[in-house]
C-alpha cells in the first residue's frame, strides 16, 4: 500500500481494477480513452484519478475517504497531482519480464556491439 501526503495529512492511496470502474463510470470513457486524455490536462479528470485512488486505498486500509471531488481539489498541489498520476500509469502499466535466456542473449549482443 502506498501513501501520499496532502495538506500535512497521510493517506493511503491505491489503484485498482474497482478505482478504473469508479473512474470509468464518471468520466463515461474507456479505460483506453481516459489514458489516452491523461496527457491532455484535464483537470476534472486528473482529480477524479486521484479522488479514486484516494477512495480505493481508503477502502482497502479501512479508512473511509470521504472528501468531496472539491475539497480534494483545494488541497492538491501540483506536485501531488504528479505524484498521483505517476501511480495511477505505474499501476496499470505492463511489467516487462525477461527469462535467465533472454537476459544472457541481451548481453552477449552487447558485448558483441
Amino acid at each position: 500500500m502506498q501513501f501520499i501526503t496532502l495538506n500535512e495529512k497521510e493517506y493511503p492511496i491505491k489503484f485498482t481494477y474497482s478505482a478504473l470502474m469508479e473512474l470509468e463510470r464518471k468520466q463515461k470513457k474507456s479505460f483506453n480513452e481516459i489514458a489516452a486524455a491523461l496527457g491532455t490536462g484535464n483537470m476534472t479528470l486528473l482529480i477524479e484519478i486521484a479522488h479514486a485512488g484516494l477512495r480505493t486505498g481508503g477502502r482497502i486500509h479501512n479508512k473511509n475517504f470521504t472528501m468531496k471531488l472539491e475539497e480534494l481539489g483545494d488541497i492538491l498541489t501540483p506536485e501531488s497531482l504528479m505524484e498521483i498520476t505517476e501511480l495511477f500509469g505505474e499501476s496499470f502499466a505492463p511489467k516487462v519480464v525477461q527469462t535467465e535466456e533472454e537476459i544472457a542473449a541481451q548481453e552477449n549482443k552487447e558485448i558483441k556491439n
